[in-house]
């Protein structure tokens, strides 16, 4: 009994990651700007000197 339940545990357990796994490599970022990139304030910074 205990058997059939561990494995009935660890098929739902594989399931649910493979969901997660297949969702994340199926949708794009929607937004994929960091919010905290250094890049665009020392580019500004760099055409400020010029």
């Amino acid at each position: 009994m205990q058997t059939v339940l561990a494995i009935i545990i660890g098929i739902a357990a594989f399931v649910y990651v493979l969901k997660i796994i297949i969702n994340q490599l199926s949708q794009s970022e929607k937004n994929p700007k960091c919010e905290n990139c250094p890049i665009p304030k020392l580019l500004e910074s760099s055409q400020k000197g010029k």
